[in-house]
């Protein structure tokens, strides 16, 4: 599992091999590192840079050295890396620090970008997000601005079916609308 006691040990693993690694996450490792949310997770979502091979090696050989973390050798993917292109212009720039080691640097998404990321991928996935944007505890106003920046992503006829999906995630989070 992804914990901060693996990304401390993997952090120290890539000081002994004097590489540096820093990536922008996103997902559950993020909601964990911001102490948003306490569960597990089995991998940690880049969405940005892509990630290049000899890092990928680096992230197989840390999980088979490290079995008490019970890693895939996947456990590194950059999966959420198509979801960038949905962000709002300037994300970037709003990115925090979610942990910051001597190798290991890893950024995630401003607050607004990522309960916009969250609710877009609650349109897809539904139930598996639910939890995740109700410990955002967005405000009613941070959920409609979220709300009508993914809209405006959306073809014109998905529009109504995911009005009644953020009114069904809205009354999930007692949002009063």
């Amino acid at each position: 599992m992804v914990t901060k006691e693996a990304l401390i040990a993997f952090d120290a693993f890539l000081v002994s091999k004097a590489e540096l690694f820093e990536a922008t996450v996103t997902g559950g490792t993020a909601l964990i590192l911001l102490d948003v949310v306490s569960r597990l997770t089995e991998d940690l979502d880049l969405i940005d840079p892509d990630l290049e091979i000899g890092k990928r090696l680096l992230a197989i050989e840390f999980a088979e050295q490290h079995p008490e973390f019970e890693l895939d050798v996947a456990w590194i993917n950059d999966a959420a890396s198509i979801f960038k292109k949905d962000l709002p212009k300037g994300w970037m720039d709003r990115r925090v620090v979610a942990f910051d080691g001597q190798a290991l640097r890893l950024m995630t998404l401003g607050r607004d970008d990522f309960l916009i990321a969250k609710m877009k991928s609650y349109l897809s996935r539904g139930a598996v997000d639910t939890g995740d944007c109700i410990a955002l505890k967005p405000n009613r106003k941070e959920f409609e601005t979220a709300e009508r920046y993914i809209y405006s992503l959306l073809p014109q006829d998905e529009i109504s079916a995911a009005k009644r999906e953020f009114d069904l995630l809205a009354a999930e989070m007692k949002l009063s609308r």
